[in-house]
């Protein structure tokens, strides 16, 4: 009975995560935008962006894009696995903590990913940029 009662509570508590995980993975199945100019929370084209930092940008954009398409798919199947593991007749604890100490680690590959992606455009902009940078940035 308390095996039942914790798989049960573990089984909500994995779905209540993976309903509010779900907008994180929205942007797998919408349509991409042409690569003209970066897209996102700024607005690059306050910084007066040069025709070579576009193309510098789109380059590490098309990059980090791979990863995380990657990154994302992978956490995907971990949660699956993860659910297979819960809904199995006797579901085995260690491996269920193992596979989610497994999906924690790829969020924070994606995480890590997300910063070194930033962190690599802003060595593009010039200091002028830089300094206009708080000011583009859009919150939504």
């Amino acid at each position: 009975m308390k095996t039942k009662t914790i798989t049960q509570i573990a089984l909500s508590a994995l779905f209540a995560w993976g309903v509010a995980l779900t907008p994180a993975f929205a942007d797998i199945t919408q349509p991409q935008k042409p690569a003209a100019a970066p897209s996102g929370p700024i607005n690059w084209s306050a910084l007066n962006l040069s025709p070579d930092q576009v193309k510098k940008i789109n380059a590490l954009r098309l990059d980090y894009n791979k990863q995380a398409i990657q990154l994302k798919a992978n956490i995907q199947i971990k949660q699956l696995e993860i659910q297979k593991q819960l809904m199995a007749p006797a579901p085995n604890p260690s491996l269920v903590r193992q596979l989610l100490q497994d999906k924690l680690k790829l969020e924070g590959q994606i995480q890590s990913a997300s910063l070194d992606h930033f962190l690599a455009i802003k060595k593009l902009l010039t200091p002028a940029q830089l300094a206009k940078l708080s000011e583009a940035v859009v919150i939504k």
